[in-house]
Protein backbone atom coordinates (compact mmCIF):
# COMPACT_ATOMS: atom_id res chain seq x y z
CA UNK A 1 0.00 0.00 0.00
CA UNK A 2 1.69 3.26 -1.11
CA UNK A 3 1.89 5.87 1.87
CA UNK A 4 2.42 9.31 0.35
CA UNK A 5 4.11 11.31 3.92
CA UNK A 6 5.42 14.65 3.48
CA UNK A 7 6.21 15.83 6.49
CA UNK A 8 5.88 12.99 8.48
CA UNK A 9 6.45 12.91 12.25
CA UNK A 10 9.88 11.74 12.02
CA UNK A 11 10.49 14.56 9.55
CA UNK A 12 9.80 16.83 11.70
CA UNK A 13 11.86 15.94 14.39
CA UNK A 14 14.90 15.40 12.21
CA UNK A 15 14.54 16.94 9.53
CA UNK A 16 13.10 20.60 10.11
CA UNK A 17 15.43 21.67 12.76
CA UNK A 18 18.11 21.43 9.60
CA UNK A 19 16.04 25.50 8.71
CA UNK A 20 16.09 24.41 4.82
CA UNK A 21 12.57 22.01 4.75
CA UNK A 22 9.78 23.78 4.37
CA UNK A 23 6.30 22.10 6.58
CA UNK A 24 4.27 22.89 3.49
CA UNK A 25 5.80 22.08 0.30
CA UNK A 26 2.34 22.65 -1.81
CA UNK A 27 -0.09 20.14 -3.74
CA UNK A 28 2.03 20.01 -6.56
CA UNK A 29 5.33 18.08 -4.41
CA UNK A 30 5.15 15.36 -2.80
CA UNK A 31 7.01 11.78 -2.29
CA UNK A 32 5.93 7.97 -2.03
CA UNK A 33 7.27 6.26 0.30
CA UNK A 34 7.46 2.29 1.41
CA UNK A 35 8.87 1.65 4.80
CA UNK A 36 8.63 -2.41 5.48
CA UNK A 37 10.36 -4.64 7.70
CA UNK A 38 11.29 -7.87 5.25
CA UNK A 39 12.62 -10.29 7.85
CA UNK A 40 15.13 -11.33 4.72
CA UNK A 41 15.20 -10.71 1.52
CA UNK A 42 16.97 -13.57 0.80
CA UNK A 43 13.81 -16.12 1.98
CA UNK A 44 11.12 -17.75 -0.04
CA UNK A 45 7.51 -17.57 1.04
CA UNK A 46 4.36 -19.52 -0.16
CA UNK A 47 2.06 -17.53 -1.97
CA UNK A 48 -1.44 -18.93 -3.30
CA UNK A 49 0.68 -22.57 -2.80
CA UNK A 50 3.18 -21.80 -5.00
CA UNK A 51 6.85 -20.46 -3.54
CA UNK A 52 8.61 -17.27 -4.51
CA UNK A 53 11.62 -15.19 -3.23
CA UNK A 54 10.71 -11.90 -1.15
CA UNK A 55 12.93 -10.72 -3.55
CA UNK A 56 10.76 -11.07 -6.41
CA UNK A 57 7.68 -9.58 -4.23
CA UNK A 58 9.85 -6.87 -3.13
CA UNK A 59 10.93 -5.74 -7.05
CA UNK A 60 7.23 -6.35 -8.05
CA UNK A 61 5.48 -4.05 -5.23
CA UNK A 62 7.94 -1.35 -5.60
CA UNK A 63 7.66 -1.38 -9.81
CA UNK A 64 3.89 -1.35 -9.36
CA UNK A 65 3.53 1.50 -7.61
CA UNK A 66 6.32 3.41 -8.50
CA UNK A 67 7.82 4.44 -5.34
CA UNK A 68 9.97 7.55 -4.54
CA UNK A 69 11.78 6.50 -1.55
CA UNK A 70 11.75 2.58 -0.41
CA UNK A 71 13.14 2.36 3.62
CA UNK A 72 13.51 -1.73 4.28
CA UNK A 73 14.68 -3.20 7.64
CA UNK A 74 15.91 -6.87 8.42
CA UNK A 75 17.11 -7.34 4.99
CA UNK A 76 19.73 -10.10 5.93
CA UNK A 77 21.91 -9.08 2.99
CA UNK A 78 25.78 -9.19 2.82
CA UNK A 79 28.12 -8.55 0.36
CA UNK A 80 27.64 -11.52 -2.17
CA UNK A 81 24.13 -9.69 -3.16
CA UNK A 82 24.34 -6.80 -5.48
CA UNK A 83 22.59 -3.57 -5.66
CA UNK A 84 21.01 -4.43 -9.02
CA UNK A 85 20.10 -7.81 -7.92
CA UNK A 86 17.63 -5.96 -5.79
CA UNK A 87 16.25 -3.30 -7.74
CA UNK A 88 17.72 -3.98 -11.04
CA UNK A 89 16.36 -0.37 -12.28
CA UNK A 90 15.40 3.15 -11.69
CA UNK A 91 17.02 3.49 -7.73
CA UNK A 92 20.39 4.79 -6.19
CA UNK A 93 20.76 2.31 -3.41
CA UNK A 94 22.34 2.73 0.15
CA UNK A 95 22.74 -0.49 2.29
CA UNK A 96 24.31 -1.31 5.61
CA UNK A 97 24.84 -5.09 5.96
CA UNK A 98 24.99 -6.15 9.17
CA UNK A 99 28.64 -7.56 9.54
CA UNK A 100 29.74 -11.30 10.81
CA UNK A 101 26.20 -12.48 11.88
CA UNK A 102 22.94 -13.44 9.97
CA UNK A 103 19.92 -11.29 10.20
CA UNK A 104 19.61 -7.30 10.60
CA UNK A 105 20.44 -4.87 7.70
CA UNK A 106 18.98 -1.68 5.98
CA UNK A 107 18.58 -0.88 2.67
CA UNK A 108 17.20 2.87 1.52
CA UNK A 109 16.36 2.93 -2.07
CA UNK A 110 15.51 6.46 -3.90
CA UNK A 111 14.92 6.68 -7.32
CA UNK A 112 16.83 7.92 -9.79
CA UNK A 113 14.87 10.90 -10.53
CA UNK A 114 15.66 12.34 -7.58
CA UNK A 115 19.13 13.64 -6.53
CA UNK A 116 20.61 12.24 -3.58
CA UNK A 117 24.03 10.80 -1.69
CA UNK A 118 24.96 9.00 1.20
CA UNK A 119 26.04 11.16 3.81
CA UNK A 120 28.85 9.91 5.76
CA UNK A 121 28.19 7.26 8.23
CA UNK A 122 29.09 8.90 11.50
CA UNK A 123 28.06 5.75 13.39
CA UNK A 124 30.36 2.95 11.41
CA UNK A 125 32.16 2.16 14.69
CA UNK A 126 29.10 0.95 16.44
CA UNK A 127 26.84 -2.06 16.58
CA UNK A 128 23.93 0.22 14.56
CA UNK A 129 22.67 0.11 11.25
CA UNK A 130 21.54 3.88 10.11
CA UNK A 131 21.31 4.81 6.61
CA UNK A 132 21.69 8.46 6.36
CA UNK A 133 20.66 9.62 2.70
CA UNK A 134 19.99 13.30 1.72
CA UNK A 135 17.77 13.58 -1.07
CA UNK A 136 17.77 16.63 -3.32
CA UNK A 137 15.48 18.70 -5.56
CA UNK A 138 14.29 16.75 -8.73
CA UNK A 139 17.09 16.61 -11.75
Amino acid sequence: MATTVWPSILNRKIIIPCGDISINPGLDQYLSCLMRNVRSLKAIRTVEGSFEPKLRLLQDLVYGHDFDIICLTETWLNNSINDHEILPTGYSIYRHDRAGRTGGGTLTAVKSSLSSSEIVKPLEFSDLEVNLVEIFKLK
